[in-house]
């Protein structure tokens, strides 16, 4: 232990209290003051005081038992002690940093037994408020600064203050202010209770201030809080027990003056601090008084001078007060290179990229102007780098220039903004770089204009976007989507990007619109969304290789119509949310309860060698060119799932064929379920070899008949550590691609010939034949498109497009009118489109009805992008009135610039859970109330009926019971941190089958 010579001249006690509702925590404490001071002086009001500066160090130790370090980033302290000052401001009291960093106390290096006031107290080494501070290393104290520690499991509900340390766990910063006037002398507004001499003498205060003591002395200065301009606060007072305090910071005072102090007195109005930071009344705090901020200054200056000497510091040396002082933006106007350089740029400052100017960086580091280069974030960080561009297609931009190259181990860290080319960009380059710590890594949305007639590609040749063989550190609980791109080719490759936190997950690694998305041989870590695709059209895409997706709630979320995905450890659930022509080929799904959900892909789609590791596909929509092959399920209930409410309407007749099995199989645990309901289309046969582990258990009468081993399974699918064994192309040549389409193409209408004179048996084999031709033409469509080496071949652009479904030429040129905010355009580009299919005609005519709701705004001088939140709401619900590939503009749109994503599974899981709930059952009625606990993570039950027990059950999103338990009345049911954020559906029923309640149940 390091001994400090310091004594412990006071103890104040802070005890937590939790608020029912709104479920707010807040700090309580009682106070004693220092019994050393019997000789109390009243504060001289009215001096002129000079600033103090008070040295702090911030504190945040892992308590836990073994769980991983989930330290707040330094911008969030550095934004705290901002707070905190702002609001001691009118006290002419300043904390800083000065030469302290934050002390993160790793796992394993603090004990797990830290968990109680008496512990925190034993730690620091002191036993009574005489004896010397000895703390443990691992406290890591200094002796020169006021320590404030946080801890990552909070103490047992005691913040605790005194002139030398300071605990608040609860990121309030009106209970930080209050935790602290604690530590410079301050008693609460409220305080009755004084200790002198070993004996306990209770002071009422006065409502009139008025009145004296024996000696002509205001009684106000010494009892209560010994302050005469705070009021008198009645709070917890037992004198007043039988008066009603209204609570709200406009009507505390609204307490009747016929309610007496502690002196009788029934005719003086009651003047109730409420505003201020000593009192319990959190949500109205806003000011210390005169007096209060006199007291603290002579603190500092007298009784406290055998502790704070050390602490105080001349604020013309603050470091940080000296911070951003003529600083000014960097603009580059020509072309330029910075090398084996180091920038620094001032919190908010920016460099500007001039139109037709760019920007190299070779070993460079861009960093913010730090007082402390060991711990810049505490410094603020600067603004970003922003690329002016021009607004038109990169194609319009001067040669040359609107372009930023950041290369050879360069660095840019601690920035807001990162990179912002919202009006074009030539081009942006990431290689062999680190970006550190910013808030975002990268906006782009590049206007590019495009014709109704191909070539449909001017939006992607020259303003590519490529990352390859960096590595993007993100803080943890950054929030913020790192990479956004609109309207140009992402191409990122060999790269790494991790938010730095082992157990919660947070924002979005990439989300994309409208282009093409290629990641190969990169990982990923701890995004709420790792990977986030929307709409593109004809060109664009998704292209996943050899990837690492690790620990993410949704490691995929695929709005895209071409999707390729091979070789790819995903970590999280996995959706394929529309029209789609893709291929799923050896990929291991694993993750608790995620695993890959597929709405109506309609088109080819090849899911094939993959494992599912303990987890399910999900289909719903048409499956009709859905092709299931060669698959793993290891451990796992439900292999193939589709019981939404608009089930799956078609599925491919056949899944391999009598000369060759589908290769599905599984491994591990019990024999898994094919739960499969569909409307029309008969059943599905799937055809296996007769081994006991290639069986499955087929439910809603699905058959089932045995075939050939298949023996073109691959099964090389990653592990989270090691990497395939696989160097082939994903894609195939040009020349094979068109033979592929070309011999299928005649075979399917010669097939379709046949069809017409075969008996029923030959009809089957017919029909499975022209389902496997129909994939392969597909494929052969998905693999041309998704190919850029053709993309500026506009015969081969056209002649694929032609053979492609018409949809996504619609989807490119709809979202190309969207972005240059052509709603007229977009109206009379739809209604020149004719489709037939009945949920596409009210797909159409719901996206119509939402652009004349645009048109509006447009009309009033409104933006699209800057609407509020009603307004918002409003799009929301037309974005959810179908779920077709046209109002998939209005999704895409919302989730690109309002961070709003709606999916279809979501919307349907009440109505699934309502058609497919048992109904013979006797409806009783039933009065049964549910309180949330979210502090807890519990619910508590309680019926007018005492005394009876309930069956509780917790469905998830796909419809798998994931809770089932009996609770008794009245008793708090707690989910033990087993459910994962998402949406579930909660139902209560007696033990005899009788459903009391059905609600949704969000866990956030």
């Amino acid at each position: 232990m390091k001994s400090l010579n310091f004594k412990l001249a006071s103890v104040i006690w802070v005890i937590l209290f939790l608020v029912s509702f709104p479920f707010f925590l807040f700090g309580q404490c009682g106070f004693a003051p220092d019994p050393n001071e019997p000789n109390y002086q009243y504060p001289d009001c009215q001096a002129t005081r000079d600033w103090k500066c008070i040295r702090i160090k911030f504190h945040f130790l892992n308590n836990t038992n073994g769980q991983p370090d989930d330290f707040p980033p330094e911008e969030q302290f550095r934004s705290w002690l901002a707070q905190i000052n702002n609001l001691y401001f009118d006290a002419k009291i300043r904390f800083t940093f000065d030469y302290n960093c934050i002390h993160y106390g790793k796992e394993g290096d603090i004990p797990n037994d830290l968990t109680t006031k008496d512990k925190f107290e034993d730690y620091l080494g002191f036993e009574g408020t005489q004896n010397p501070l000895d703390p443990e290393d691992f406290m890591d104290v200094d002796e020169n600064s006021l320590n404030f520690y946080k801890f990552q499991t909070p103490l047992d509900g005691a913040p605790y203050a005194n002139p030398y340390f300071v605990y608040d766990n609860s990121n309030i910063i009106s209970s930080f202010v209050h935790e602290l006037g604690h530590s410079l002398s301050l008693v609460h507004t409220f305080e009755t209770k004084f200790h002198f001499d070993g004996t306990t003498t209770f002071l009422h205060e006065p409502k009139n201030h008025n009145k004296v003591d024996g000696n002509n002395v205001p009684l106000c200065q010494n009892t209560g809080d010994r302050i005469c301009d705070t009021g008198l606060d009645p709070y917890l007072k037992s004198y007043v027990a039988n008066c009603t305090l209204k609570p709200g910071c406009s009507t505390y005072n609204n307490y009747y003056s016929n309610c007496p102090d502690g002196y009788n007195d029934t005719s003086t109005e009651w003047d109730i601090p409420y505003d201020n930071y000593m009192s319990y009344y959190y949500n109205c705090h806003s000011r210390f008084t005169a007096c209060q901020i006199a007291k603290m200054h002579e603190a500092l200056e007298g009784e406290y001078q055998n502790i704070y000497p050390n602490y105080l510091l001349d604020c013309s040396q603050d470091p940080y007060a000296n911070l951003n002082q003529n600083c000014d933006d960097i603009t580059i106007d020509q072309e330029e290179e910075w090398t084996d350089d180091v920038v620094k740029l001032c919190a908010g400052k920016k460099i500007n990229i001039l139109h037709g100017a760019s920007l190299k960086l070779v070993r460079t580091k861009i960093t913010t102007d730090a007082a402390n280069s060991a711990c810049p974030g505490l410094s603020g960080k600067w603004d970003g780098i922003y690329i002016t561009g021009d607004g038109l297609s990169p194609s319009s931009l001067q040669s040359g220039g609107d372009y930023l190259l950041i290369t050879d181990n360069s660095v840019v860290e601690y920035s807001l903004n990162g990179i912002q080319a919202l009006n074009g960009t030539n081009g942006i380059l990431i290689d062999h770089s680190n970006f550190i710590n910013n808030g975002v890594v990268m906006n782009v949305k590049d206007k590019s204009s495009t014709s109704s007639t191909p070539p449909y590609y001017t939006a992607y040749p020259d303003g590519k976007i490529i990352i390859k063989q960096s590595t993007i550190n993100v803080e943890n609980e950054n929030s913020n989507t790192q990479i956004t791109i609109r309207g140009a080719d992402l191409d990122m490759g060999q790269s790494n990007i991790t938010i730095a936190s082992g157990i919660d997950k947070f924002g979005t690694g990439i989300k994309h619109l409208n282009g093409k998305l290629d990641v190969n041989d990169s990982k990923f870590r701890n995004f709420d969304v790792a990977i986030d695709k929307e709409s593109d059209g004809i060109l664009g895409g998704l292209i996943l290789k050899n990837n690492k997706i690790y620990n993410s709630q949704i490691a995929v979320r695929n709005n895209t119509n071409k999707t390729t995905a091979l070789h790819n450890y995903l970590e999280g659930a996995v959706q394929s949310l529309s029209l789609c022509y893709g291929t799923w080929d050896n990929n291991t799904f694993t993750g608790y309860l995620k695993g890959l959900a597929m709405n109506n892909p309609s088109e080819s789609m090849n899911l094939i060698n993959n494992l599912f590791d303990k987890n399910k596909a999900i289909f719903s929509g048409s499956h009709k060119n859905t092709n299931v092959l060669c698959n793993l399920w290891d451990d796992t209930n439900d292999a193939i799932r589709a019981l939404f409410t608009n089930p799956v309407k078609e599925l491919k007749p056949n899944w391999g064929n009598q000369l060759q099995s589908s290769g599905n199989k599984w491994e591990n645990g019990n024999m898994p379920r094919m739960v499969i309901a569909i409307t029309q289309g008969g059943p599905t046969r799937n055809f296996q070899p007769d081994e006991t582990q290639q069986r499955f258990d087929y439910v809603l009468g699905v058959q089932e008949a045995r075939g050939n081993e298949n023996e073109t399974c691959t099964n090389d699918y990653p592990t989270a550590l090691s990497n395939p064994n696989e160097n082939e192309s994903q894609f195939v040549n040009k020349e094979y691609r068109d033979s592929i389409w070309t011999v299928n193409d005649s075979l399917y209408d010669y097939l379709q010939n046949q069809l017409l004179y075969a008996d029923s048996a030959q009809s089957v084999m017919i029909k499975e034949r022209m389902s496997d031709t129909k994939v392969k033409m597909g494929q052969a469509v998905l693999f041309s498109l998704i190919d850029t080496a053709y993309i500026t071949d506009t015969t081969f652009v056209t002649e694929w497009e032609s053979k492609a479904n018409p949809k996504l030429v619609n989807q490119l040129v709809l979202l190309e009118l969207l972005y240059q905010d052509n709603y007229d355009g977009m109206i009379t580009y739809l209604n020149n489109l004719n489709p037939s299919d009945t949920l596409d005609i009210l797909d159409k005519d719901n996206l119509l009805d939402c652009l004349d709701w645009v048109n509006d705004f447009v009309d009033e001088n409104y933006l699209l992008t800057n609407l509020n939140v009603e307004d918002i709401k409003e799009l929301e619900e037309y974005a959810r009135l179908s779920f077709g590939d046209y109002t998939s503009i209005i999704r895409a749109f919302l989730n690109l610039e309002y961070g709003i994503r709606i999916s279809p599974f979501e919307d349907e899981l009440e109505q699934y859970v309502n058609k497919f709930k048992e109904t013979n059952k006797e409806e009783i009625q039933e009065e049964i109330l549910i309180y949330p606990n979210p502090v807890q993570n519990c619910l508590h039950i309680e019926s007018q009926n005492r005394g009876i027990n309930f069956r509780v059950k917790i469905i998830d999103i796909n419809g798998v019971e994931i809770v089932n338990t009996e609770i008794k009345d009245n008793e708090q049911f707690c989910l033990d941190d087993v459910l994962p954020p998402s949406l579930y559906v909660l139902k209560v029923s007696d033990t005899v089958g009788h459903e009391l309640i059905q609600k949704k149940l969000i866990i956030k």
